[in-house]
């Protein structure tokens, strides 16, 4: 929502065509075409999403809540200054423009290592986004310490490079119950906390319990948590 309004209050309209001037700051990462014509996206996931937004008129649909009605009318605002009408993006005669570069590169990591920069490089990461940047590296066969040493030049750990315990640790609660992964990302629960829950329910459950069972248990131990809070 804030970056959809960010690109919103840095466009206008050019003063001699009236052609759009979009306020985009840099352009998405997108791959070479394939043989079907179709391009893969590399890096730059917030700001088409927020383009996305902005197609959509700021509407979130059904189950928007207070946030996102006032974040759509300032949406509608400011499509108003720029003279789109929310009827044309509804009925696709215009469509608010993604900015995007062809990034020829074929080295996965080289282009993780871009992903992770640009986010790193605007607001902190939370112990959630470091998790999936860890599964991310995880599936290019990277192992934990090389993880780490790949993660030091972003300063994650804020005061001190990350170490192989440390990003097995981001992988672990990446299996925890997504109410658990919800609060580590709001910053309500530590990763040694979440981690605790996990092993916990783990550790309680019986040999032939069902992952639903599992998260069930979590699920209590946040509960119980949260009551005596």
């Amino acid at each position: 929502r804030e970056l959809a309004l960010d690109i919103l209050t840095h466009s206008s309209r050019d003063e001699e065509t009236g052609e759009l001037v979009s306020g985009q700051q840099a352009p998405i990462g997108v791959s070479p075409p394939d043989a079907d014509g179709q391009r893969g996206m590399k890096y730059g996931y917030r700001r088409f999403l927020a383009i996305e937004l902005i197609n959509a008129a700021g509407d979130e649909g059904k189950n928007a809540d207070e946030a996102a009605k006032a974040s759509q009318a300032a949406i509608l605002a400011e499509l108003q200054r720029l003279e789109i009408s929310p009827e044309s993006l509804d009925d696709g005669s215009f469509t608010f423009p993604v900015l995007a570069c062809e990034s020829k590169s074929n080295d996965p990591l080289s282009d993780l290592d871009v992903n992770v920069s640009e986010n790193g490089a605007r607001d902190p990461m939370s112990d959630m986004d470091w998790s999936t940047v860890c599964a991310h590296y995880r599936a290019q066969d990277l192992t934990a310490s090389q993880i780490a040493e790949r993660l030091g030049r972003f300063r994650p750990t804020r005061n001190e490079k990350p170490s192989a315990s440390w990003v097995m640790q981001h992988l672990e609660i990446l299996e925890a119950a997504p109410e658990v992964q919800i609060k580590v990302h709001q910053g309500e629960l530590s990763v040694w906390a979440a981690l605790q829950i996990l092993r916990n329910a783990k550790g309680a459950a019986t040999p032939d319990a069902s992952p639903a069972e599992t998260l069930e248990a979590q699920r209590q131990t946040l509960g119980n948590m949260i009551g005596e809070d």
